[in-house]
């Protein structure tokens, strides 16, 4: 097996560690895990290589498992910070949380005015007021 092979299989580990020990869901989480397990020892990241092909396919086969449509990954060409999970507080603000949120308009998708001056707003996720509040207000 290859380099790029082994830093996929990798990444599918921790994905799966990640649903085990975090997901909403415990239960859930720990049968997509498994599922993710089983994938890797079955051989099917045996010839992958780590780009946006594969991190977009790794995203839409977590969603297949799990029935979770917010769930997913991002591919960035060069190494981006990790937040510090044991420090970082609710609320906190850091450089991913704004990142993420330009990335994804803030989570609007589309504004419209709609017949007798009805706002109607599209709003996918929220993020945190400090990284979204010039969205919002903008006009």
């Amino acid at each position: 097996m290859n380099h790029e092979a082994r830093e996929a299989e990798s990444i599918v580990h921790q994905a799966a560690d990640l649903f085990e020990t975090k997901y909403a869901f415990p239960d859930k989480g720990a049968e997509v895990a498994t599922k993710l397990r089983e994938r890797i020892e079955s051989g099917e990241f045996a010839d992958a290589s780590v780009d946006r092909e594969f991190i977009r396919s790794l995203t839409r086969l977590v969603r297949e498992l799990s029935g979770d449509l917010h769930t997913g990954f991002a591919y960035f060409d060069s190494p981006q910070p990790m937040r510090d999970e044991k420090t970082f507080q609710f609320g906190q603000v850091d450089e991913e949380d704004v990142l993420e949120g330009r990335i994804r308009n803030c989570g609007f998708h589309s504004v419209k005015r709609l017949g007798g001056n009805i706002g109607y707003i599209d709003l996918r996720e929220f993020v945190p007021v400090a990284v979204g509040a010039g969205t919002a207000t903008a006009r």
